[in-house]
């Protein structure tokens, strides 16, 4: 659903609710008849108020889309040198989310157009842990920076890491061909996803609910992969010669290497389609 129709959809629904409890607080005698009166003969300042806001709304973002410069900030990450593993928890929105490993140290880079705040980061230590948390908190209705809304998260290489994933209405490019992630939790609803895999997951377990209807999977070649599809009603696109289906509807890969490295995906959710292939061009 188109986030425009969400607004008003949003609107309607209030404006539902207001009116039923206003005109059962008239029914029950808790407001006066004079109120009563006023209210019906001022009732439509609640469309002209509701067209301000998106007509203002709209205005903002053409004035955005002209003449806005973007705006880059940088934030470095730090993972003490005791950590063993990585625990990072994502929460974004509205936007485009681009995460894949860094040449040094692990780094946010968010880039928007026009005023936005500034993103959460929390990071703390829990023994041989390093946890990261980086989230964004957004207005009940997106402001027209959102309109160009990039965060680039750069993780280090080195270290296994727990990854889970939150986002709303985002375009994610997942690259973890370079990144040892050892557990993935993603839960989406609309927007672009693509998820690049690599020979850097040893034993990758990862569980995605996504609403998108667009989803592209590339698993490395000679891995073996193993792919439960827990909405039945969701088409998926495979190679017939890298894969087989199962009596149970889950695809495996038919020509894994043992010592390759394991991959499990448990796909659910209302996804419509799915796009699951192998990337033959290279081995990494």
């Amino acid at each position: 659903m188109h986030r425009l129709t969400r607004r008003i959809l949003l609107l309607v629904s209030l404006a539902c609710v207001v009116l039923g409890l206003f005109l059962l607080g008239a029914n029950l005698g808790f407001i006066s008849g004079r109120v009563t009166a006023l209210a019906v003969d001022l009732w439509p300042i609640v469309l002209v108020a509701g067209g301000a806001i998106l007509m203002a709304d709209s205005l903002a973002k053409r004035r955005l889309t002209r003449s806005a410069v973007p705006v880059a900030r940088r934030h470095e990450l730090q993972v003490g040198p005791d950590a063993r593993e990585i625990s990072c928890h994502i929460q974004f929105s509205y936007g485009r989310l681009k995460i894949d490993a860094a040449d040094g140290t692990p780094y946010v880079l968010c880039e928007h157009v026009g005023p936005a705040p500034e993103p959460l980061i929390e990071q703390s230590a829990r023994g041989s842990v390093a946890s990261l948390s980086l989230s964004l908190q957004q207005p009940l209705f997106p402001s027209a920076f959102q309109l160009s809304n990039t965060w680039h998260l750069a993780l280090p290489p080195a270290l296994p890491i727990a990854l889970d994933l939150h986002l709303h209405e985002a375009v994610l490019q997942l690259d973890l061909r370079g990144l040892p992630v050892e557990r993935l939790d993603m839960r989406a609803d609309s927007g672009a996803q693509e998820i690049l895999l690599g020979n850097r997951q040893r034993h990758l377990a990862a569980r995605i609910t996504s609403s998108s209807s667009d989803l592209v999977i590339i698993v490395p070649p000679a891995v073996q992969v193993e792919v439960a599809l827990l909405n039945p009603f969701c088409r998926i696109d495979f190679p017939q010669g890298d894969f087989e289906r199962r009596g149970d509807g889950s695809l495996v890969s038919s020509r894994a290497d043992p010592d390759s490295g394991r991959i499990e995906l448990e796909l659910d959710g209302a996804l419509r389609s799915i796009v699951l292939d192998v990337d033959d061009r290279s081995g990494s």
